[in-house]
């Protein structure tokens, strides 16, 4: 009993040192002089940008503007943007043509700045988004097209950019463009297009990233100088890439499309795949460079290269016609031909460099119908046809055909 009691008075002390401390810590109850000033907000200022609940809307004011439901019309366009550095959140919802509306959202040259994020827009007889302006940005915004000739998206100022957008055209292929960023120095980034002429296009000095396409007549499109990486270009009619000069190109993928790649001159390739492509898996690569490339079961050549190109541990396979059919002045060296229809390495002109390839199970590996070219170090085996068909004025190592490799000539050629 006495216990229990002490515990109980070390219990109350305790509440009461608990208290006091309580009271110390706590301010003085008494208000300040003078009235109280409120400490609520406005709307404005909770929510610091304007909402746009009715259309057709012309927007003539900076600022940030918001969709507060789905919102359809039924002429003209819907939203006209008239002044710079406007932002517009489709916030989840879309807008619709409910009849012969030309644009969801069309921008003038002038209005800078322009930004339209997360959202869906519908059924627009020309352009889902048209913007002049330079530094345009869509992001998240789907766009579906109804009529052959209506565009996804164009954005033909320069500094553009088109992230995470999916288009998607109308069946049969539409004539119109799914994503277009035309202006110089524009981008078009992880988006999708499908059912158009075009399905990505983009300007001078552009880089398309992580992309997909599939449906199209010509998949991905670029003019000079563009940077296209880890994007894949599938079941369209025309070419997957159809790439202009200047190009550079890594890590992407072209599959049963007509042509697999087609690149203009002074581009570079490096780690891309061209496979069940209708006609060659690669075409065009004048003045240009291939390195760690593969062409597989195409229905024509894998590799169809023009003039003055290095490729370089590069595999062809399988397909329909050639491995690879190289044009004059070129360097073809560590790669692979196997199983192709025709000719593993079929030299078509002079002052080539073949050096250090394998060609096997082709119906002949290698072909020469021009003079002045170099063949070093190549092997060959299990062609149909013939190993070597090397005729003209070629030079070319020493050809070893059976038993022990008696000879110390390193630049000789092999048969096994």
């Amino acid at each position: 009993m006495h216990q229990r009691a002490h515990t109980a008075v070390l219990a109350a002390s305790g509440l009461l040192i608990a208290g006091t401390a309580i009271l110390t810590v706590a301010g003085p109850l008494s208000p300040p002089a003078g009235p109280v000033a409120s400490t609520s907000k406005t709307l404005t200022e909770v929510e610091p940008r304007t909402p746009i609940s009715a259309l057709p809307l012309t927007i003539s004011q900076p600022g940030s503007y918001y969709l507060t439901r789905d919102l359809s019309v039924a002429s003209g366009d819907a939203v006209i943007v008239a002044s710079a550095d406007v932002t517009i959140d489709l916030n989840g919802f879309t807008l619709r043509n409910a009849g012969t509306a030309n644009r969801g959202i069309s921008a003038a040259v002038t209005s800078t700045g322009l930004r339209v994020r997360n959202g869906s827009i519908r059924g627009f007889a020309t352009h889902g988004i048209l913007s002049d302006a330079p530094a345009t940005e869509i992001e998240a915004v789907r766009v579906t097209t109804l009529v052959g000739a209506a565009d996804g998206i164009r954005l033909t100022g320069s500094q553009s950019r088109i992230a995470e957008c999916a288009a998607e055209g109308p069946t049969p292929v539409g004539t119109g463009d799914g994503l277009v960023a035309s202006g110089e120095s524009s981008a078009v980034e992880s988006s999708t297009a499908a059912g158009f002429d075009v399905g990505i296009a983009c300007g001078a000095n552009a880089v398309v990233a992580g992309c997909r396409v599939s449906g199209c007549v010509t998949g991905i499109s670029t003019v000079v100088a563009a940077r296209v990486v880890d994007c894949i270009a599938s079941l369209n009619t025309g070419a997957g890439f159809n790439l202009a000069d200047a190009s550079s190109v890594a890590g992407c993928v072209a599959r049963e499309n007509a042509t697999g790649f087609n690149i203009g001159i002074a581009s570079s390739v490096t780690g891309c795949t061209a496979r069940l492509n209708s006609g060659a898996g690669f075409a065009g690569l004048t003045n240009s460079v291939a390195i760690a490339c593969a062409a597989y079961d195409n229905g024509f050549t894998g590799f169809n290269l023009g003039s003055t190109t290095l490729l370089s541990r590069c595999i062809s396979s399988a397909n329909g016609n050639n491995g690879m059919t190289v044009g004059g002045d070129s360097f073809i060296e560590g790669s692979t031909c196997d199983g192709n229809a025709a000719t593993g390495i079929a030299l078509n002109n002079n002052d080539a460099r073949i050096e250090g390839n394998t060609l096997t199970d082709n119906a002949t590996g290698l072909s020469t119908s021009a003079g002045g070219n170099i063949i070093l170090r190549n092997t060959a085996s299990g062609n149909t046809t013939a190993d070597w068909a090397i005729g003209g004025t070629n030079s070319f190592g020493q050809i070893i055909t059976s038993g022990p490799i008696a000879t110390n000539n390193p630049w000789s050629n092999f048969s096994y």
